[in-house]
């Protein structure tokens, strides 16, 4: 078990609404697309203007003019994790990463903002596209207690834009950048525990969702959309079954990949509108940045009692969990 002490999400400050979309897909058959998806908006670092003069058609010069890159989303989501959980950089111990569009591939995502925040300590990324909030508390609870430092910091950023192709409507109008980093303890309590958290992967199953260096985001959406039904609704069942989950009072975070297939899980788990958390409609889809921003944004209000469960399927057929108890 460990505490959430403070939380921070970052987002670009450009906009994608379904109008500027309009302006590339002009078919009914691609508007009907864009409008069955759900996400009414998405951040990005690309500028208006080079999406609807290039479409992206050579994702190498999306990181030449990108406003902001994944390190500097990261760096302010950190920031405002630790102002939020009310300790000075200097005082962590550890930073774990993730990343799916980094700029390098080395120094690490976690490595690269420990450094902008001026420390000398442990700094790692343990990538995990798609789960990286189950993926890294995961690890970190398999640890001995007395193993587990005072303070650590856990971050994922990724720039999706960048490496969509916006001459297929069916992904440009899921696409979308973010970060989000959480500060967790095991000793210094808060209002928030996480008491459980799961990862894994089965790699004899074929991945639906790959990105390809200095080239696009490939997802085979019939076939990711499947799997994510499928685990999503399995977990569900186990974590109701030991945890004791009621969503007339929980609260779920289920897959933030679009608002249809997010409607379609919690219609399928009888889980209403207001006991679904999410931000996909308005900010699209994040990859492992996406479970975190919504957590990011709805934890501070959890209440005594209260659990929020998210759910979550990602690239190389990956999937995790993770409850969060109020105190």
């Amino acid at each position: 078990m460990v505490y959430i002490l403070g939380m921070g999400e970052a987002y670009p400050d450009t906009v994608i609404d379904n109008d500027l979309l309009f302006k590339l897909f002009t078919s009914k058959a691609e508007r009907d697309l864009i409008l069955a998806s759900g996400v009414e908006t998405r951040h990005t670092v690309l500028t208006h203007d080079y999406i609807l003069e290039t479409r992206n058609k050579d994702p190498r010069k999306a990181f030449e003019i990108s406003r902001h890159g994944p390190t500097e989303l990261a760096l302010k989501a950190a920031e405002l994790a630790l102002h939020e959980a009310g300790i000075k950089p200097e005082e962590l111990s550890l930073v774990i990463g993730d990343g799916s569009t980094p700029r390098e591939t080395t120094p690490s995502e976690a490595q690269r903002v420990a450094g902008k925040l001026g420390l000398k300590i442990a700094a790692y990324d343990l990538t995990a596209p798609g789960v990286p909030l189950a993926a890294h508390l995961d690890s970190l609870l398999s640890w001995k207690t007395d193993r587990i430092p005072e303070y650590i910091l856990l971050l994922s950023t990724s720039t999706l834009t960048t490496v969509t192709d916006y001459r297929d409507p069916a992904l440009a109008t899921l696409m979308g950048d973010g970060a989000y980093a959480m500060v967790i303890s095991p000793r210094r309590a808060s209002h928030a525990k996480i008491i459980h958290a799961e990862y894994g992967c089965n790699l004899a199953l074929e991945s639906s969702a790959s990105i390809d260096i200095y080239g696009y985001i490939k997802i085979n959406l019939p076939d990711f959309e499947k799997l994510t039904v499928q685990k999503s609704l399995a977990m569900i069942e186990s974590l109701t079954s030991r945890y004791n989950l009621n969503f007339e009072r929980d609260r779920y975070i289920g897959q933030q990949f679009s608002g249809s297939l997010l409607k379609k899980i919690s219609a399928d788990l009888q889980i209403s509108k207001s006991s679904s958390l999410e931000n996909v409609t308005q900010r699209g889809y994040m990859a492992g940045s996406s479970a975190g921003t919504v957590l990011a944004e709805n934890w501070r209000n959890i209440k005594a009692g209260e659990k929020i469960v998210s759910t979550m399927v990602g690239f190389g057929s990956s999937w995790g969990n993770i409850v969060v108890e109020g105190v």
